[in-house]
């Protein structure tokens, strides 16, 4: 991609850590940072809120779905899971070192918050995939409270609405953030961030 190129691709916001892909924004962050936000939303109770971690290849599919663009940019956070995110935010000069990897970003909250006694509710994947984390988390990290699991037929987009009981201070991990606005298209309904495989690579 030529430099000409990227600069039509790429927006820097006015703000010190977030950029635009696309008309997307984007939040340069990286898995430490994101913890500590989470950790200080739950401590406020506040407000619900839900983070979006997504690649290009959501960034650009929102550029073609209304219903997709609203979700994205009504999150709290956009995290880039995607190196072609994480290069054009470097390119606008954020030190982006790896990307957000979902899966690696839940492992990580449960390693790094053992006695903090979080309630979990685990949300989407196919049939058993949240029941067999949950019994594998449950073992792995006694003080955390996993409150239910619950994986639908098809996408729904209930959990950015915060419609299920508990209420701020809960987390609800859900499969990758784009497929939960396919709806209708269930080849994207596949969980991978409900997945008990160890994370992969950057």
């Amino acid at each position: 991609m030529s430099p000409v190129a990227i600069s039509n691709v790429t927006q820097t916001s006015p703000s010190a850590r977030e950029y635009f892909v696309l008309g997307t924004r984007v939040d340069a962050v990286q898995i430490p940072g994101v913890i500590t936000q989470m950790q200080d939303w739950i401590a406020r109770r506040d407000d619900c809120r839900y983070i979006a971690v997504t690649g290009m290849h959501g960034v650009t599919e929102a550029k073609h779905d209304p219903q997709l663009r609203a979700a994205l940019a009504s999150a709290s956070l956009v995290v880039p899971d995607g190196m072609p995110l994480v290069w054009l935010g470097r390119r606008r000069g954020f030190t982006l070192p790896r990307r957000v990897y979902g899966p690696e970003l839940m492992l990580r909250f449960w390693q790094e918050t053992p006695s903090a006694r979080y309630r979990h509710f685990l949300y989407g994947g196919a049939p058993g995939v949240a029941d067999a984390l949950a019994h594998k988390f449950a073992r792995q990290f006694p003080n955390h409270q996993i409150a239910g699991t619950f994986s639908p037929p098809h996408v729904q987009p209930a959990i950015s609405k915060c419609n299920l009981r508990g209420g701020p201070g809960n987390l609800f991990p859900h499969q990758r953030f784009e497929a939960r606005y396919r709806l209708g298209r269930p080849r994207h309904a596949q969980a991978r961030a409900l997945d008990a495989r160890p994370p992969g690579p950057s």
